[in-house]
């Protein structure tokens, strides 16, 4: 097996953790193999989006960083401004969805995220975090969000360290080498 496969299965592996809801878990697995991953974005976003699931954005925002720095794109930025956002840092989100929009000026997402920094005279209702892998699948913390019931999954019971389960649909998968 080459070292992709082996690289492309363990994600493979994390996503199915993120799916049944075990983020700590898809978390500690792709950090027991960052120096395979260390200069694959798509590994890097999954490390991080995984991070910032468990609680620990902190860990995740490196992680994002350099998937932004490998492959930059709109997306990437938004993920870097969800976990900045996360983390308490509101002035480095804001500059990350404002590079967003700039790549993207229709990209909903962002535009919403930027939106809810702005001050406002009332409090403005609790969106909850995003973390996009890729154009169409999202990660939430807050289920009661998503309107695709096709997103939709009952958790597996029986493991003491269980997690609330994530809406989560796995990324389409292609065979890039």
């Amino acid at each position: 097996m080459e070292a992709g496969s082996d690289l492309s299965g363990l994600m493979q592996e994390a996503l199915a953790a993120l799916k049944s809801g075990h983020a700590r878990r898809a978390c500690e697995m792709l950090r027991a193999h960052l120096g395979e991953g260390a200069n694959d974005g798509h590994f890097l976003a999954l490390l991080g989006a995984a991070c910032c699931l468990a609680g620990h954005p902190e860990d995740g925002v490196p992680a994002l960083e350099r998937s932004l720095e490998l492959a930059p794109s709109a997306h990437a930025h938004f993920n870097l401004g969800q976990a900045y956002q996360m983390a308490g840092d509101l002035k480095k989100a804001q500059r990350c969805y404002e590079h967003a929009l700039a790549l993207d000026p229709t990209y909903q997402l962002a535009l919403q995220a930027l939106d809810s920094l702005a001050p406002q005279e009332a409090p403005a209702p609790d969106l909850g975090h995003h973390i996009e892998l890729t154009e169409d699948i999202q990660i939430s913390e807050h289920a009661h969000l998503l309107t695709d019931p096709l997103l939709a999954f009952e958790e597996p019971g029986g493991e003491q360290d269980q997690e609330p389960p994530l809406p989560w649909a796995p990324p389409p998968v292609t065979d890039e080498e």
